[in-house]
């Protein structure tokens, strides 16, 4: 059942997730074992915090901090937390325990804990940190080793979180503070012209992945960044074709905050 809940969340089907996910809370009710219970909440703390629900990601992180008898499920659990920080807005905080957890990887102590748990957030973590020629290389280069490291997942999520970064980069409007602007200054003069045209491609790149294996959350998203360049660029109604079709993947996956998302996108067309 770990396995599936594993399996569904990184490709793409939350929903299947999350079913696997109940199916290892009742185990534990009935067993009486805290194990199955503490590694459902941890994989219930990701998929909150990758959805940005930094209270329901540390709530459910802390739970199973708290059961949790095996030292694989605790770090699993801590990485989790560190995740919901990321994507919660507090990026500082899980910038710092991720670096801890990178560490023990490095030192081959945390062979099992890495890529969609620990390295795609601690990439992301640099960016939003002010790192943001840093963070990009990182993640770049975890899409060139997915292969080598034999997480072949790892190429289209990192395409997407890339995506992502370059939309921000086109449509933000504030001015960074000066120290980041000075730490990413060759960075930002080669990047930001094209942001928009990097956020195209990637998020192109990742819908035609994602519709060739189903992906369906991958594909959600990512047709959600292409509708908000439509719709930066006055382009209404490829937006609004473009957000209906996110906005109906993720009713069917049970997507509710990105579905919430989307409706607020729609709303704004007018």
């Amino acid at each position: 059942m770990l396995i599936d809940s594993n399996e569904g969340s990184i490709w793409g089907r939350p929903d299947e997730a999350r079913r696997h996910d109940m199916k290892l809370l009742e185990l534990g009710r009935e067993t009486g074992d805290p194990r199955p219970r503490a590694m459902a909440l941890w994989r219930l703390a990701y998929l909150h915090g990758f959805a940005g629900d930094l209270a329901a990601g540390i709530e459910y992180a802390d739970e199973s901090l708290a059961l949790s008898i095996s030292p694989i499920d605790r770090l699993y659990a801590e990485a989790a937390r560190a995740t919901a920080l990321v994507f919660g807005g507090r990026p500082a905080e899980g910038l710092a325990k991720l670096e801890a957890m990178r560490d023990l990887s490095l030192r081959g102590e945390l062979r099992m804990v890495n890529f969609l748990a620990v390295d795609l957030p601690y990439g992301l973590a640099l960016v939003t940190t002010g790192r943001m020629a840093d963070g990009v290389a990182f993640i770049e280069a975890v899409r060139a080793n997915s292969f080598q490291t034999g997480q072949p997942a790892a190429r289209i999520w990192a395409d997407y979180f890339l995506g992502e970064i370059y939309l921000e980069m086109a449509l933000s409007k504030a001015r960074p503070p000066l120290a980041v602007l000075w730490h990413n200054l060759g960075f930002l003069l080669r990047t930001a012209p094209r942001a928009a045209r990097l956020a195209t491609a990637k998020f192109n790149d990742t819908i035609e992945v994602a519709r060739a294996h189903d992906l369906a959350s991958l594909l959600a998203l990512s047709l959600f960044g292409l509708g908000r360049l439509d719709a930066a660029a006055k382009r209404g109604r490829e937006a609004r074709a473009t957000f209906d079709e996110a906005r109906g993947i993720a009713a069917r996956i049970e997507a509710e905050d990105l579905a919430g998302t989307i409706d607020a996108a729609i709303r704004e067309l007018g």
